[in-house]
């Protein structure tokens, strides 16, 4: 059953995610006019948001109104199933409309394509955090 748990977890966790990112790749291709790179990704996130909280609002919503009706078995298995779909359209709803979108504010890349500004930033970040000196920055080995 656990690997069945995790399945839906990595599989279904990700997709509100994924849906916020293109949408923020798409909206940086449309706002190059805009020259601040923070007014860029503010715009940027704003405009994703304005399109996709509606539709992650309710995909989320109906997974967790359909979920409920497992919550009602007898089997023991549908009723774990159910609680791992609550929590996942929950927790990702929540990620991908709160944390993903301020991450994107502050470290997201303000050019398209712009990955490895991304990972270097993020890369700075955590070499800030582990206090290394702010010019010796790790070298990104983030695989994506």
């Amino acid at each position: 059953f656990e690997v069945l748990g995790l399945i839906i977890f990595v599989g279904y966790s990700i997709t509100y995610a994924i849906h916020i990112l293109h949408k923020y790749q798409e909206h940086l291709r449309d706002l190059q006019h805009i020259e601040d790179p923070k007014e860029r990704r503010r715009e940027a996130v704003t405009q994703c948001l304005q399109v996709m909280a509606g539709a992650i609002m309710g995909s989320a919503m109906t997974t967790l109104g359909s979920s409920a009706f497992l919550l009602l078995c007898l089997l023991v298995v549908f009723v774990k199933i159910a609680g791992i779909l609550v929590a996942v359209a929950a927790l990702s709803s929540i990620y991908a409309l709160v944390a993903l979108p301020t991450a994107l504010l502050v470290i997201g890349p303000s050019e398209p394509w712009g990955l490895f500004s991304l990972r270097t930033r993020l890369a700075m970040v955590v070499s800030s955090c582990c206090g290394r000196r702010h010019g010796a920055v790790l070298e990104p080995t983030i695989a994506l």
